[in-house]
C-alpha cells in the first residue's frame, strides 16, 4: 500500500472517531443572562477535568470515570438570597450520559419533559441529552428556586440540539418494562451501587 493510501485510510478512520467538545464549547451551553434574568453569574466558570473532578464530586468521581467522563464545567448564579449551580458533564457518548443519569435518578419520579429524560428533586433538576449529563441545584426548595432551575434546564436543553438516544434502549422489549426503569451498568462501582 502506498503512502497516500495509508494517509487516506488514517483520515477515514480518524473521521469516524466521536467528536470531542473542548471546555470552551461547553461554555456555549450555559444559559444567556437574558434567559435567567434577574439572576447573574456569581463567579467565573470552573473547568473540571479528570485531574480536578475529585475536588467537585468527592466520592462519586470514580463512577463518572467508569461511565466515560471527558470534561465538565460548573457555574454559580445568584439573585438576592437565592443561588443555584449548573454542572454540565460531557460523557463519551449518549449511552454513557444516559448511564450516569440512570444510576442516580429515582425512576418513580415523573419526567419533566426536559432533554431525553429528566428528574426533579427538592433542590435539584438532573437530565441527560445526547452525550451530556446536566445537574442544576438550588440552595432551597422554594417555588422561586424550582422555577429558575427549571427555566435554566430548558435553556440548556435548547442549546444542545437534537438528542441521540442510545441504540441499546431501542432494542429492549418495551412491553415488558416499567416506565423509565432501564439503566446501564458500565463497571463494578456502578454494579455495587445498584
Amino acid at each position: 500500500m502506498s503512502k497516500i493510501h495509508h494517509i487516506i485510510v488514517f483520515l477515514f478512520v480518524f473521521s469516524l472517531l466521536p467528536e470531542k467538545t473542548h471546555a470552551t464549547d461547553l461554555f456555549k451551553l450555559l444559559p444567556d443572562n437574558t434567559q435567567i434574568s434577574p439572576f447573574i453569574p456569581a463567579d467565573s466558570i470552573a473547568v473540571l477535568t479528570k485531574d480536578n473532578l475529585q475536588n467537585h464530586l468527592n466520592s462519586a468521581t470514580d463512577i463518572y470515570f467508569e461511565y466515560g467522563f471527558t470534561s465538565a464545567i460548573t457555574k454559580n448564579y445568584a439573585y438576592e438570597l437565592t443561588t443555584f449551580s449548573v454542572d454540565i458533564f460531557e460523557m463519551t457518548d449518549p449511552e454513557s450520559a444516559f448511564g450516569i443519569f440512570s444510576l442516580f435518578r429515582d425512576f418513580k419520579s415523573p419526567p419533566l419533559g426536559i432533554g431525553d429524560d429528566s428528574v426533579e428533586y427538592d433542590y435539584q433538576i438532573a437530565f441527560w441529552q445526547d452525550r451530556f449529563y446536566i445537574v442544576i441545584e438550588g440552595n432551597d426548595g422554594s417555588v422561586e428556586t424550582k422555577s429558575i432551575i427549571k427555566r435554566t434546564a430548558r435553556a440548556i436543553s435548547g442549546k444542545i440540539g437534537k438528542a441521540q438516544k442510545p441504540e441499546i434502549l431501542k432494542k429492549l422489549p418495551q412491553q415488558y418494562l416499567l416506565p423509565r426503569s432501564c439503566g446501564t451498568i458500565k463497571g463494578p462501582l456502578a454494579l455495587n451501587r445498584k
